[in-house]
């Protein structure tokens, strides 16, 4: 079992936490600035999750659950901008008046997604969603750049602090979970598509003739 008192976890745990945070605070930022939410519906439920089940309802020991309480509260602000400006994004084919509804399905579903696969393995640290999700935000993210065909809501002080806060964890997860080959497809996802995505999003903010370190 991983020692949570180690004090080089502590300290990547706490880059972990600051980098998330600050891309937390810049989604919310660039969001009501393009009155476009940064971040894509099916993971922003599944974050929100993720954070009140290892936070509230089955806490990590100390000091993780702190960051996931902690992250739970800036991940609100960012469901406010998806509810003030999603709408306008829905699809032709599904009717505004169930803008709500399906946000509420998503999150419902998200819920007891992360419920079932937690303990079905038996998953009390969160491993297993957590790195999923991780991969999954920027897959979702890429499609999001090539959907919208710009970077509204988008910001390299998002994508950056988020790879380099997860990429922190993983010698320790690994120490967890150390024969984990599921784990280890989401370990290698996350890392290339999140550096795919980073570099679509400078090409992308450079093509729009923005300076990409002063879109914050």
């Amino acid at each position: 079992m991983l020692d949570y008192s180690d004090p080089i976890f502590l300290t990547c745990i706490s880059i972990t936490l600051l980098g998330w945070l600050i891309a937390y605070v810049v989604i919310i930022r660039r969001s009501i600035k393009d009155r476009a939410c940064g971040m894509p519906l099916v993971p922003l439920c599944i974050n929100l999750s993720w954070e009140f089940v290892f936070g509230f309802m089955h806490p990590d020991r100390p000091p993780a659950n702190y960051t996931c309480m902690v992250w739970f509260v800036f991940d609100l602000g960012i469901v406010y901008t998806y509810l003030k400006y999603g709408r306008e994004e829905m699809s032709p084919l599904l009717p505004k008046a169930l803008f709500i509804p399906a946000f509420l399905l998503v999150l419902a579903t998200s819920f007891a997604g992360v419920l079932a696969v937690t303990y079905h393995f038996d998953d009390w640290t969160g491993s297993y969603t957590g790195w999923g999700d991780n991969f999954l935000i920027f897959c979702t993210l890429i499609a999001l750049l090539f959907r919208r065909g710009n970077s509204r809501g988008q910001s390299l002080y998002i994508a950056i602090p988020a790879w380099i806060g997860s990429l922190c964890l993983v010698p320790f997860e690994m120490r967890i979970s150390p024969d984990s080959l599921l784990l280890e497809f989401f370990y290698v996802g996350f890392i290339v598509f999140g550096a795919i995505y980073i570099v679509l999003l400078y090409r992308t903010l450079k093509a729009e003739g923005k300076q990409p370190w002063r879109v914050w």
